[in-house]
């Protein structure tokens, strides 16, 4: 496989603006099952993010637009309400916004799309809180139990909304502070009564919002600085226990308030410049600081002195620190932080200085990049702009690229289309043959005509850069109104999958042009599939919340390779598939034509259907017959095989390829789809055309027959447990994947920001990789018994737990340090060897990571106690999926090259395994390297040591890794180079036909003005 390394994609970063969780921090609770994060950007997106075991997955991104940005952030929670049967409903979770604007949003999760707004009589909004949820013991029966918003504005005033009966609405603006109109920075409330903020004059306002909300106290932070005429500006004011307050300045000054006196009673310098939040612990004991000079400042407090004291400082960003917003629960406790190198990091905030920080990816989990494989077409898009480029032997050449390959190319390389309009690109696909590209907005879609200014460079690899004429093309209104979570060109190019942004699936025939002059058309009516209805996940604690429909949002969306088959996923780990049932009837060149047969092509196609049918059909399968469905002489059907529900939402959804496939039908493993109602009845599980690979959030890798319903015969044999640990406890989470058929290979390349795995599905896992025992399985149909261990109860222990928990008991940031690395000063580890003549000492060096004996950040603890976890387990388990495996040896060779029969003893063997990796090869190169365009090899982690007598050819890997390529943005296919196996050369030798173009956008080669790196 070559990879081609692609650093001149444009995609700017976007600053963090504004953080917030969904819910108020309670140590002595554990995180409930609703809990998600809001993150901001100062390009108006929002993104939402599910910290769930400290596996941090991003579920949905809300598009900004042109001139809009994100300021602030909120969440509030409805009390829970008593059900038509007396149950207790949970309350709704609602997320609100500010920008640079007199208006308070909240957001739609479902529709993704805001819901409502209000601007009041108020100017601009800078700062927002939510009031505390009313609690019956604490505050009584009498008061006021909706919760409100309050909002400080430009000109010093401050803002309530109400909340109430699920609007948003203006309730009435506090007494101003002054008549300077001094600009209200920050905000936030102590209570339900008292409002706090902090203002651009150097003041502290406290009021007291029962009744008209006059002020009741004012606190001063004096002059500016020395020789200045500006006023010290108060960016943020924070609570720390009952009656503390704590407030951060432009002097880089940390002041201490007793809110019963109204005074301040302590001082500490910080930083270097200025204070941009405050997070602190529920005690009250433990603070964070962060700043413009990009420290995160940890100040302890002393009950005996009663005096806070700074402890230590650390750099996590490279620019300075907006925003913090601290999690507290039962299991996790951290602190989550962002701000203009766009990237949000989770600290540890209990352990801090004994755990490692950890840093989020900064791209949508969806890359933003698409690519037309016949025509090495790479599409990528950001805000309103898409950028189009033919990866070609010229283009790799250009001047631009060789001398700086992180610069955007000109014009005359990369075409780029700015949309009109306000609303951000949601989605972008091209078909297969690079002829049509479709982007989709919130609002709408539009579909572009793609053609080469020179026809003859069509498919050649050593075209020059001349670019692609672009030509706007009109699609029915129904179709250019129709706002778009995710689009997808069916491989043949015939059908357009339409996501709307309420989850509702959209198909639209697609009529081909038969000349290149003559227009491409698009059936006005569309097709709606219909979803299958699933139970709602149970909540067991109405405290929790409820996100209402947003559950249920769809996510991912594949096509199979014959265009037949289409399944998509939502958020609760529920997939739904339809298949294309009947022929395509012969059509006129005119759209007319095409509508006005549509009847009597569904009339045929219910004739037809009619005499292969059972007279006892259900109501169901004759509803499928609808006219409204058929298009020209076809119609979509649910599959009346569910597919079992995952164990989380899936990353990624990939059908086999076209290749794959033929291979597998070759090999008389698939059989034809049949054109009628009654084939599909008639189909046998196994087929190879209807084989879906699915990556959950849990890094659960399954493989489906969809026709079936069920799990192929190859995932019943490799459950996730039996998958690298490595994999299951990476922290960055799968983004995509491709494809390598290459010589009749089975292998799966998924890539995440950070890493890139290889998995070889031709075969099964050697056994001495497995790890005993199930791990978040996925229930089976007939294995109840298997996973069942009745009459063999034990306590559950440590290292059982760590094996379930990919944290490893951590606070949900990044791994323990080691004790080793926690040591300052001289010396570190004294290890006494005791030997018959003498007795020797050898002092380990603390920074010396090659005498730790453990290059991947996990201690030989874990390593010891997951070893001694999985011995422990049941053998139950893995007796059965040997028995599986066993039945796939036929002849006295197994499936896999690597698994021979030692013709002497019968035996089964395996090729050493080192670190995951077997003794082989990769793509034909018999040292374990990757090729690469720019002629560097990418070495395994670990020496390989050659003594197995089994010839280079034989031999093949298990599974691959590497963390040389990062930040990843995507990875897409440029198709096959057909001259590359030369005549005389032996084909497990030959060079990999398979192309990719690995896109990466090093947050060190962005356009960020970094004044603070110069700094010790």
């Amino acid at each position: 496989m070559d990879v081609h390394r692609c650093r001149f994609v444009p995609y700017p970063a976007s600053p963090v603006n504004a953080l917030a969780f969904s819910h108020e921090t309670s140590k002595n609770r554990a995180a409930p099952e609703t809990l998600r994060l809001a993150l901001g950007r100062a390009n108006g997106d929002i993104e939402i993010w599910d910290p769930k075991n400290g596996v941090w997955v991003q579920e949905l991104i809300l598009r900004g637009g042109k001139g809009r940005s994100l300021e602030g952030l909120a969440w509030t929670h409805d009390l829970e309400e008593e059900g038509p049967n007396g149950e207790v409903l949970p309350g709704k979770l609602r997320l609100f916004s500010i920008g640079y604007s007199n208006a308070v949003t909240e957001w739609d999760f479902a529709a993704g799309m805001p819901l409502r707004s209000s601007s009041g009589n108020q100017s601009e909004v800078w700062c927002i809180a939510a009031q505390p949820r009313w609690n019956k013991q604490r505050d009584g029966q009498n008061t006021r139990r909706d919760q409100l918003l309050a909002v400080g504005c430009s000109d010093g005033s401050i803002v309530l909304h109400s909340t109430e009966d699920g609007g948003l609405n203006y309730l009435r603006t506090l007494q101003r502070p002054s008549n300077l109109k001094a600009r209200v920075l920050s905000i936030t409330f102590k209570g339900r009564d008292t409002v706090i903020a902090g203002c651009s004059d150097g003041t502290i306002w406290i009021y007291d919002i029962r009744g008209p909300g006059k002020v009741k106290r004012t606190m001063s932070l004096g002059a500016g600085p020395k020789g200045s005429s500006n006023s010290i500006l108060v960016w943020t004011v924070k609570v720390v226990g009952k009656d503390k307050l704590v407030s951060g300045d432009s002097n880089g000054e940390l002041r201490f308030w007793d809110l019963k006196t109204a005074t301040q009673f302590q001082r500490v310098k910080c930083h270097d410049a200025d204070v941009h939040d405050v997070a602190s612990n529920v005690d009250g004991t433990s603070l964070l600081s962060a700043g413009t000079d990009r420290k995160m400042c940890r100040l302890q407090y002393d009950a005996a002195s009663r005096r806070w004291h700074r402890v230590s400082h650390t750099k996590v960003h490279r620019h300075e620190v907006k925003v913090m917003a601290v999690l507290e629960t039962k299991g996790l406790n951290l602190v989550v932080s962002g701000g203009s190198d766009s990237v949000p990091t989770v600290t540890p905030l209990g352990k801090f200085g004994s755990e490692y920080h950890r840093s989020l990816p900064s791209f949508p989990n969806i890359p933003p990049v698409v690519s037309a494989p016949n025509h090495r077409l790479l599409v990528s898009w950001w805000d309103r702009e898409v950028h189009l480029c033919c990866v070609t032997a010229d283009l790799l050449n250009h001047k631009s690229i060789r001398e700086s390959g992180d610069v955007p190319l000109e014009d005359s390389v990369m075409d780029k289309i700015l949309l009109q309009g306000e609303e951000a690109i949601t989605s972008v696909d091209v078909s297969s043959d690079g002829c049509h590209l479709l982007v989709g907005t919130t609002v709408g879609c539009r579909m572009f005509k793609l053609r080469p200014r020179n026809q003859n460079s069509v498919k050649s690899s050593q075209s020059s850069t001349e670019g692609l004429k672009i030509r706007t093309l009109k699609v029915p209104k129904t179709l250019s109104s129709c706002g778009a979570r995710h689009v997808k060109f069916s491989p043949d190019g015939k059908w357009l999958l339409i996501v709307k942004p309420n989850s509702t699936l959209l198909l639209y025939r697609i009529i081909k042009s038969q000349t290149l002059r003559a227009q491409t058309e698009i059936l006005e009516s569309p097709v709606e599939l219909d979803r299958r209805k699933h139970s709602s996940s149970t909540i067991s604690q109405p405290l929790d919340g409820t996100l209402g429909e947003y559950q249920s949002s769809v996510c991912r969306v594949a096509w199979s390779s014959d265009s037949r088959i289409i399944v998509c996923g939502d958020l609760s780990g529920n997939l739904d598939a339809w298949i294309l049932q009947g022929d395509e009837k012969p059509l006129d060149h005119t759209s007319t034509a095409a509508k006005l047969s549509t009847n009597g092509h569904a009339k045929d196609a219910r004739k037809d259907s009619s005499s292969s049918e059972s007279s006892g059909s259900s109501d169901e399968d004759e509803s499928i017959l609808d006219d409204s469905k058929m298009v020209l002489g076809q119609f979509w059907s649910r599959s009346r095989s569910g597919l079992p529900n995952l164990s989380a939402f899936s990353l990624i959804l990939s059908f086999y390829p076209p290749d794959l496939v033929t291979h597998e039908a070759k090999s008389g493993e698939t059989q034809s789809h049949g054109s009628s109602l009654s084939t599909y009845d008639r189909h046998r599980p196994g087929k190879a055309v209807d084989k879906l690979v699915a990556v959950t959030a849990l890094h659960d890798i399954y493989e489906f027959e969809v026709l079936g319903g069920r799990l192929s015969d190859w995932s019943r044999r490799n459950p996730p447990s039996h998958f690298p640990p490595e994999f299951l406890r990476d922290k960055e989470r799968a983004m995509g994947c491709v494809w390598d058929t290459h010589n009749n290979k089975k292998r799966i390349w998924i890539y995440s920001s950070t890493a890139l795995w290889m998995f070889d599905m031709s075969g099964d896992f050697p056994e001495n990789v497995l790890a005993k025992g199930p791990r978040n399985q996925m229930t089976v149909p007939g294995d109840e018994d298997a996973h069942s261990s009745k009459g063999r109860k034990r306590k559950r222990d440590d290292d059982e737990e760590r094996w379930q928990d990919p944290r490893g008991h951590t606070s949900g940031a990044g791994d323990k340090i080691r004790a080793p690395l926690m040591q300052h000063g001289f010396g570190g580890d004294v290890r006494t060897t005791n030997t018959d003549d003498v007795e020797t000492t050898q002092t380990t060096d603390p920074m010396d990571l090659d005498q730790q004996g453990n290059l991947e950040g996990f201690s030989s603890e874990e390593d010891e106690g997951m070893e001694s976890s999985a011995n422990n387990r049941s053998e139950t388990f893995s007796t059965l999926v040997q028995h599986r495996r066993a039945n796939e040896v036929d002849g006295g060779m197994s499936l896999r090259p690597d698994i021979n029969k030692n013709q002497s003893n019968g035996d089964l063997t395996h090729s050493n395994m080192t670190n995951g990796v077997s003794r082989g090869y990769v793509d034909g190169d018999d040292t374990g390297n990757i090729r690469h365009e720019n002629g560097l090899d990418m070495e395994e982690n670990t020496a390989v040591v050659d003594s197995d007598p089994m010839p280079a050819q034989r031999r093949s890997i298990h599974f691959w890794r590497t963390y040389q390529y990062r930040p990843i943005l995507g990875i897409v296919s440029l198709g096959r180079v057909e001259d590359n196996i030369t005549s005389g050369v032996d084909s497990d030798e030959a060079a990999p036909d398979l192309e990719v173009a690995l896109v990466e956008r090093p947050l060190w080669q962005t356009s960020l003005d970094l004044p603070w790196d110069s700094r010790p």
